[in-house]
């Protein structure tokens, strides 16, 4: 049976984080799935902790299948999002003569806060936008 972890009595994880969000793929272009890893500190193997989950985001950036809490037991616990950002495309131009521009995406940004027992850490990826198409028609 896991064993709760009381994270108040020991709050240093390597330079005072209590809690450790890696967050992958990086670079992240445009839109999918983000990896999240959380490493609790206090919360070894046989231990488990409920950890309270957030995110907050940038305008245009779409965040789906965020969980708001978990259950961390072991060393690490991973889960997993979706996140969209505004697509690339191309901009017509009724002239004379008509023509395209092509537009990069904006890109956008998640922050992820995890929270136990009073002690917090966060996280922000970056999300690189869509690059502008090559060729529009």
């Amino acid at each position: 049976q896991a064993k709760t972890a009381n994270l108040s009595e020991n709050r240093d994880f390597g330079e005072g984080i209590a809690i450790q969000i890696i967050m992958t793929p990086t670079p992240f272009v445009g839109g999918g799935v983000v990896s999240v890893s959380l490493v609790v500190n206090g919360v070894g193997i046989g231990d488990g902790a409920v950890v309270t989950l957030s995110q907050t985001h940038a305008i245009g950036t779409v965040v789906s299948s965020f969980p708001t809490s978990l259950t961390v037991t072991g060393l690490t616990r991973t889960f997993n999002f979706n996140v969209t950002t505004p697509a690339s495309g191309c901009l017509f131009s009724a002239g004379p003569p008509s023509f395209y521009t092509p537009f990069a995406g904006t890109g956008g940004s998640v922050t992820v806060t995890a929270t136990c027992n009073g002690v917090s850490g966060s996280a922000t990826l970056t999300i690189q936008g869509y690059p502008a198409p090559t060729q529009c028609p």
